[in-house]
């Protein structure tokens, strides 16, 4: 029993096994409410299709309105750089567009909120990379573009979430996301504090590679290329925040029955 009860422990002690447990109602839902199942989709039009999905997950909140758009940029750009083909830089930009799809889990409340979360609120918050990579594995995508976009919160040391994954479990892709994550959040306005500027978001990421949180040749190529990737995540941000306004002022005030944000939002 003691092996047992060890095994355990080591086990549960992820968040990935405890929402497991609710991955059988999670299926039933998909299935019943997609029909992704029984499509066939190009890559170039599933893009397309991406970029409707990014828009229903981060037009929810001011705060988050362009934030898929400018990891999803961020990423491009360093894939780029590391030479990957045109069509896994296709599939990184996916993978970026989809990578918060799961906090369509979580309340706005929470996402707005203006103070710091409590230890419940934050549990829902990490709940949310789970909730990615189950829902992009449904759909149908290759694996390593689930692990591209819902890893991002994954640490090499092993003590990310929600799986825990080490240094040898994270993919190359995988790294490039998280990086480009954390760089577009730190740069960007949040209810609780106002967008860092460039070599504050550098200095930040500096510090958990130091820690060995993050990969330092992919910190390398960010450092090396700051801004022309700050200013490519600005461009694609701004412009996205104008599709953003566009929906406010035409679905949420002139047809509030309609309201995108309302329908969306939990």
């Amino acid at each position: 029993y003691e092996e047992i009860y060890k095994a355990f422990v080591d086990i549960s002690r992820t968040e990935a096994f405890w929402l497991d447990l609710d991955l059988k109602d999670m299926t039933f839902k998909l299935n019943t409410y997609t029909a992704f199942n029984s499509m066939v989709i190009s890559y170039k039009n599933f893009y397309d299709i991406s970029i409707l999905i990014r828009e229903i997950i981060d037009f929810r909140s001011r705060f988050t309105a362009t934030h898929s758009t400018g990891v999803s940029t961020a990423a491009f750009f360093l894939a780029e750089k590391y030479g990957f083909s045109s069509y896994q830089i296709e599939e990184m930009k996916i993978a970026g567009n989809l990578h918060d799809v799961g906090k369509l889990a979580v309340p706005n409340s929470i996402l707005e909120k203006e103070g710091p979360l409590t230890r419940d609120e934050f549990t829902i918050v990490k709940q949310h990379t789970y909730h990615s990579y189950s829902i992009i594995k449904r759909i149908g995508l290759p694996i390593h573009i689930a692990e591209w976009a819902a890893f991002h919160h994954e640490k090499l040391d092993g003590n990310g979430y929600p799986f825990h994954l080490n240094e040898s479990q994270i993919t190359f892709g995988a790294r490039i996301m998280a990086i480009a994550d954390s760089f577009t959040a730190l740069i960007e306005d949040r209810p609780y504090r106002k967008g860092m500027s460039l070599s504050q978001a550098l200095e930040i990421i500096y510090s958990s590679v130091q820690k060995g949180l993050f990969d330092d040749k992919i910190f390398d190529m960010l450092e090396q290329n700051h801004s022309d990737i700050y200013d490519a995540v600005k461009i694609a941000q701004n412009a996205e925040y104008e599709n953003y306004h566009y929906i406010q002022k035409n679905f949420s005030e002139n047809n509030p029955e309609l309201s995108l944000m309302t329908a969306i939002s939990f």
